[in-house]
């Protein structure tokens, strides 16, 4: 028997014994998602939110599971809740902003990042991730402000030095600056394995803005 199943074994003895305390729903959806049963894992997530609906562990690993199987209303569902639980829950409010840009729903992302940022504006993530929906609204210059402000925070932050670079070579033709980030971008994911591909691009991108370059 393998250990996720053993795991369920133990679990499902223990839910038949005590299904008062959620602790034992977490382990048991735990031990399903483990044994690649992701259906059974959400269907004991949501019989234990029905018992527990204050206990936040529960509605985050629902959300995670939701959201990893693509299942976007159901993590929605998921991560309102937690929001109303707690509004200053920084991680669900960017979650749910991200599932909102995932699902095209630019307007609504910016929405919830705003509070978010009005109360942490050094926020990294949630820096970035008010970058790329400014960016898929072709909000171009705010979009690159933003990049730049995450950059602030954390300057090996590789996908924002990536996108700058996109941005300031495709919609501002700023050169300079263009070739700037390139070169940030290459010597941060040199340090890093399994970007060779990448690196490949920026460096083919760089040498093409430096041999037009003013």
């Amino acid at each position: 028997m393998r250990e996720w199943q053993k795991v369920i074994a133990y679990g499902t003895r223990a839910l038949e014994k005590d299904a008062d305390y959620y602790a034992v729903f977490q382990l048991l959806g735990l031990a399903y998602e483990g044994d690649k049963q992701p259906a059974k894992a959400m269907e004991i997530y949501q019989e234990g939110m029905k018992r527990f609906p204050d206990r936040q562990e529960l509605f985050q690993q629902a959300a995670s599971l939701a959201y990893k199987q693509k299942n976007y209303p159901e993590a929605e569902k998921a991560f309102l809740h937690l929001l109303k639980l707690n509004p200053d829950d920084a991680d669900a409010r960017l979650n749910l902003a991200t599932l909102m840009e995932q699902t095209s729903r630019y307007k609504e992302a910016e929405t919830n990042l705003k509070p978010l940022l009005a109360k942490d504006p050094h926020h990294v993530g949630a820096l970035f991730r008010m970058a790329s929906v400014q960016e898929n609204m072709n909000q171009w210059d705010q979009a690159i402000q933003y990049y730049q402000q995450a950059l602030v925070q954390n300057p090996q932050h590789l996908s924002a030095l990536y996108n700058l670079a996109q941005l300031q070579m495709s919609h501002k033709k700023d050169k300079p600056a263009a070739i700037k980030a390139w070169k940030q971008y290459i010597a941060v994911a040199g340090k890093i394995k399994g970007q060779e591909s990448f690196i490949k691009d920026a460096q083919k991108q760089l040498k093409n803005l430096e041999g037009g370059a003013s």
